[in-house]
């Protein structure tokens, strides 16, 4: 399926399913090793060695190896009706929430480098102004390793103008510079600013596909469980409204 396709909704159920199913059967192979180590009960070099086995096996041999990890983690598969919901959905009647929510079932149709991605530019929009005046090379093909997104067409959306000031940050909840993140670091910030925009609590205890891709203790970073609602509000809904122009390939999903 491609980018300029339109595909009728008997070929865009097909599609999410086949590749949540191709993604199910490969999580043995990508999972965060500290799920792998603690639900069988070895150490790291004995699930490296276990992980480079199944990668050299079929993907027959995968599969019961993957469900028997996603089924000892509990994860919690979408129903076909959860994937077919729009990228973005209006908040319930009633809801204090202003902003659209993001459908974070999609993440899971996406390959699982991607969906990492996905949750880098997260906590990147958070960092907008942060990002915005980055001039060290270093820090700017970091930016593009992170998300696969030059840091100049990640911020040409005008609606990044304006957020919160990285310094003020630091100064009232202690956030930490975007210099002191490694990769793994901002996919979790990214999933739980957008655990937040669903209304879930950062920590949420729900098991998804994805994240199983992060490590399986998670703990709040004090700064973000500070962070009032009000100065991200709606983050994720303009990165989910972005995704479409940002990953042209899968417009289909998020469009």
């Amino acid at each position: 399926m491609t980018a300029a396709s339109s595909p009728s909704p008997h070929q865009r159920a097909a599609a999410l399913l086949e590749r949540y199913r191709r993604n199910f059967a490969n999580a043995v192979c990508w999972v965060h090793p500290s799920w792998t180590c603690a639900l069988l009960g070895i150490d790291d070099s004995r699930c490296a060695v276990w992980r480079a086995a199944l990668e050299r096996a079929d993907e027959a041999t995968r599969i019961p190896c993957s469900q028997a990890i996603a089924c000892a983690a509990g994860v919690a598969r979408p129903s076909l009706d959860m994937l077919l919901e729009p990228a973005l959905r209006r908040p319930a009647r009633g809801s204090t929430v202003a902003a659209r929510i993001p459908n974070l079932a999609l993440l899971d149709v996406l390959p699982h480098a991607l969906g990492l991605a996905v949750l880098r530019m997260r906590a990147l929009c958070l960092r907008s102004a942060e990002v915005r005046v980055v001039i060290d090379k270093r820090t700017r093909s970091r930016i593009l390793a992170w998300t696969g997104i030059h840091p100049d067409h990640f911020m040409q959306d005008p609606r990044s103008i304006g957020g919160a000031d990285a310094a003020w940050l630091k100064a009232a909840v202690g956030m930490p510079p975007l210099a002191s993140h490694d990769a793994l670091t901002l996919s979790i910030e990214g999933w739980m600013l957008l655990q937040c925009d669903t209304g879930a609590p950062p920590s949420s205890d729900t098991i998804t596909l994805m994240r199983l891709a992060l490590p399986r203790s998670l703990a709040t970073p004090h700064w973000l469980a500070e962070l009032a609602p009000r100065l991200d509000a709606f983050g994720g809904e303009h990165l989910f409204a972005r995704l479409p122009r940002l990953l042209p390939e899968y417009a289909w999903l998020f469009g």
